[in-house]
């Protein structure tokens, strides 16, 4: 039964339709339930976040990798209140992105003269994930433990 269930059935759409990123047709289709998927409440914001840590955790921290600064992943954690969203702290966060980009070529660099430093190449991956805009690491990793 509950693989023909309407929610299933809207389950199955919101998966599809992020990927396309076409919700207007989910709305046409499913409007309660987009109704009271999109709510707001301090329910759902605390289960949002816990789902956030869950999956943060599950694909970044526990891969000893930090979670990336993508636009959509900083939208999500701006909207759970897990990151300032004013002016001043999206600016820091673009200059931080802009030093941890300087700081990869220079230990990139450095790696070049010290390969078997393993701390180096630990942190040379970290920032290699922080700035990276796709989940493979440029190692061909997915992982920065060493």
């Amino acid at each position: 039964m509950y693989d023909n269930s309407d929610e299933n059935q809207f389950i199955e759409r919101v998966l599809f339709w992020l990927m396309c990123r076409d919700l207007e047709v989910l709305d046409i289709l499913f409007p309660e339930y987009m109704a009271e998927a999109l709510q707001r409440t301090p329910e759902t914001l605390a289960l949002a976040k816990s789902e956030w840590e869950r999956f943060s955790n599950a694909y970044y921290r526990e891969m000893d990798r930090p979670v990336p600064d993508w636009p959509v992943y900083v939208e999500i954690q701006e909207g759970l209140g897990l990151l300032g969203n004013s002016e001043a702290q999206r600016t820091q966060r673009k200059l931080k992105r802009r030093i941890q980009g300087v700081l990869k070529v220079f230990l990139d660099n450095l790696f070049e003269r010290f390969p078997g430093w393993t701390w180096l190449a630990r942190e040379r991956c970290h920032l290699a994930a922080a700035v990276s805009d796709q989940y493979i690491l440029p190692s061909g990793k997915y992982s920065c433990i060493i």
